[in-house]
């Protein structure tokens, strides 16, 4: 008896160990990438301190150049508990992390998500999707949609379920997205693409749930809520005095159309098996220019290059542009969403619900985190 009530002791405490790890989160200032930082620690069951740096180019420039030694007196004064990991996204705070890491005997694990723009020994590992084009290496994990977990308080959403309760029609949930380095919203786009909403949501006989984001232009949701906003439903995400039913939305809509600008967005549409429809925006003369890069003849060239660049990139000499088609062209093979236009498929269509689960990245990085505290 008394072996099993050490043992059980022993397993609790290791338990306890595991949830009380700190991870620092370096905020970027962006909402879907703050986001992702904040689901991978609450995936983990770690506690998650946020911090905002607000670290600005000019700052990142010299970082890279001479160092961040006196960038470490924003973290200092701070006076915030130490931390075991610390998790960055983008490279806005890569200096400044690997700094923190260095000056604390490597004790400190560093974990970045999607691009690191630094060489990847600066990182205990790295994970990515397949939109970022990282190279394959033993510190990189691949997931094939961002983290997606839903944020839901029910308790602020009861006006919304009694609106949504009135409607008896099928419900189409739309997300859009907004303006980036791939896609952008030109006024002709808009136009049709209220145009082809309306005309879709007639053939089905349905409502759209429509909300936008951060990043939409504020002429485009102008447009959008004076064509469809009187026969449709419509969230606008600047109104902050009203609760945001991004997620309801999602739940009770038969399908969900989604802009091809935002992978987070995709990858939450996916998340419950609907029928996932990407709406094409227009390509940036940029987007068009990664295209064309993609494709290289020579299948030797192609091989060598390939080489050349994956050295450039663990080294952090170069970070290649995100490809957010290639993304697109992946989850249409696999049947997760097909393309939206305005016309109904002739065939039925179901979209493969996306299962992938999130307790390998989980094991590892309580494996990575746990040697780490055993070496003290």
């Amino acid at each position: 008896m008394e072996s099993n009530k050490t043992t059980q002791s022993y397993v609790l405490k290791k338990t306890q160990e595991q949830n009380n790890y700190k991870a620092w989160l370096l905020l970027e200032g962006r909402a879907g990438d703050d986001k992702q930082l904040r689901d991978i620690v609450d995936l983990l069951k770690w506690q998650a301190i946020p911090i905002k740096l607000n670290t600005s180019i000019f700052e990142i420039v010299i970082q890279r150049f001479f160092g961040s030694r006196l960038f470490l007196k924003k973290i200092i004064k701070r006076q915030l508990p130490n931390p075991d990991a610390i998790f960055i996204i983008g490279g806005r705070n890569a200096t400044v992390a690997h700094a923190i890491k260095k000056n604390s005997g490597n004790k400190i694990k560093l974990y970045a998500m999607g691009r690191p723009f630094a060489p990847f020994a600066w990182f205990d590992l790295i994970i990515t999707t397949p939109q970022y084009c990282l190279p394959k290496s033993p510190k990189t994990i691949e997931l094939p949609l961002p983290i997606s977990i839903p944020d839901v308080d029910s308790n602020k959403l009861e006006k919304w379920e009694r609106l949504i309760d009135k409607v008896n029609k099928p419900k189409i949930c739309v997300l859009l997205g907004g303006n980036n380095s791939n896609y952008y919203f030109s006024s002709t786009f808009t136009a049709n693409l209220c145009k082809s909403l309306t005309s879709y949501a007639k053939q089905k006989n349905a409502i759209l749930l429509i909300t936008n984001s951060p990043r939409t232009p504020q002429q485009v949701t102008n447009k959008l809520k004076e064509e469809l906003g009187q026969s449709h439903i419509f969230y606008d995400i600047n109104h902050k005095n009203i609760s945001n039913p991004y997620w309801m939305f999602i739940k009770v809509s038969q399908e969900v159309l989604v802009t091809s600008d935002s992978v987070s967005m995709i990858s939450d549409a996916c998340r419950n098996g609907k029928l996932v429809r990407i709406i094409a925006l227009p390509n940036t003369i940029w987007d068009k220019l990664i295209q064309k890069l993609q494709m290289i003849n020579s299948a030797k060239s192609k091989k060598m290059l390939k080489s050349c660049l994956s050295y450039l990139i663990t080294k952090g000499i170069w970070t290649p542009p995100r490809n957010i088609k290639s993304l697109h062209n992946r989850l249409v093979e696999e049947k997760k969403v097909v393309w939206f236009d305005d016309k109904l498929p002739e065939n039925s269509i179901k979209s493969v619900e996306n299962t992938y689960n999130y307790n390998n990245l989980i094991n590892i990085l309580n494996r990575n985190i746990k040697n780490k505290i055993n070496d003290y």
